[in-house]
């Protein structure tokens, strides 16, 4: 009876994995393509997406990929 529950358990916790998957996966299919680009540059450099470059040329690239 308790690996019945523990099974039932993690078949429950699966799918609650894979509807937040989809549920992510809609939201990035809403973002336009330069929002993409945007997060992605963000995620890689290792910054909030609000916070502004530290130097000039950085301050370019973040207008660029904001407008």
């Amino acid at each position: 009876m308790a690996t019945f529950l523990l099974s039932l358990l993690l078949l429950l916790l699966l799918l609650m994995m894979l509807l937040l998957l989809l549920l992510l996966l809609l939201e990035l299919l809403q973002m336009t393509r330069t929002e993409v680009h945007t997060a992605w540059w963000c995620v890689y450099k290792g910054r909030c997406c609000l916070q502004r470059g530290s130097s000039g040329k950085e301050d370019r690239l973040y207008a660029r990929r904001t407008s």
